[in-house]
């Protein structure tokens, strides 16, 4: 069951913390985004997503110049948001056809948890 290993039940404080979460013990953060204040994790795993795609934006647009310094990182942050707007109705509805007990809070959690690894 979830949460029965106390290592799982250790909270998550940081943007660090969740993905190291993502990488070593998925579980912990599965557990974690069902607590109270999964909010806030599920923010910062979305700024992290966020700036690591501008960053990555940067490098892409340094190779043209110009206009792309910027319009790269804006693009590419922007597409990956909607992408996740356009994406969360399906999958939610597809979560909770196969009878998961996840709310969507958790939906939401797990969608941020793909976008940040």
């Amino acid at each position: 069951m979830l949460g029965d290993d106390p290592a799982e039940r250790v909270p998550i404080t940081n943007v660090v913390g969740a993905v190291e979460s993502i990488l070593r013990q998925p579980r912990r953060l599965t557990f974690q985004l069902s607590q109270p204040g999964a909010a806030r994790l599920i923010a910062a795993m979305l700024v992290a997503s966020v700036v690591c795609s501008a960053s990555y934006g940067i490098v892409v647009g340094s190779f043209s110049g110009g206009s792309q310094w910027w319009a790269a990182p804006v693009k590419l942050s922007a597409g990956l948001l909607v992408s996740a707007i356009i994406c969360l109705p399906s999958l939610y509805t597809l979560r909770r056809s196969e009878w998961s007990r996840a709310g969507l809070r958790e939906i939401v959690g797990l969608l941020a948890c793909c976008f940040c690894s």
